[in-house]
């Protein structure tokens, strides 16, 4: 478990926007014929990469060592990435976010289960805790 200890949040988006540019470098070099909205597939690809970025992310938050400070910057990054992604799709499409259509909602929805996932993954961090010192005082006094 020491390896995760190295992959800070900010790491986990690097690799992520590394994966998100190639994937859309990929998918500009090469189109799909049949694809009927090939302007929004920098959007689409940004949705599934912050989808990814927050399963790994709160993943990784479990058996991470450094409580709060994690949380703090799994948010800075998470909503880090999605801004500059925007701007990287906004600048390859040429279509904004608004007139992508329900990108937007996906978004959206996307950052606040992101916000849901992690609050529950700090709060089972929390009562693990709890419950380990319960049971340490426990067996100390048997």
């Amino acid at each position: 478990m020491e390896t995760y200890q190295n992959l800070t949040p900010l790491k986990q988006a690097l690799y992520v926007g590394v994966l998100y540019l190639l994937l859309v470098g990929l998918f500009s070099l090469f189109p799909s014929p049949s694809a009927e909205n090939s302007k929004l597939m920098p959007w689409t690809i940004l949705s599934a990469m912050l989808l990814l970025f927050a399963t790994l992310n709160t993943i990784i938050s479990i058996v991470f060592k450094k409580g709060t400070s994690y949380y703090a910057h799994s948010i800075y990054s998470f909503f880090g990435f999605a801004i500059l992604g925007g701007f990287t799709a906004y600048g390859i499409s040429g279509v904004s976010l608004q007139n992508a259509g329900s990108i937007s909602w996906i978004l959206g929805m996307f950052a606040f289960c992101f916000l849901v996932l992690i609050s529950i993954s700090n709060l089972m961090k929390l009562i693990f805790s709890i419950i380990e010192k319960h049971d340490n005082d426990y067996l100390k006094n048997k």
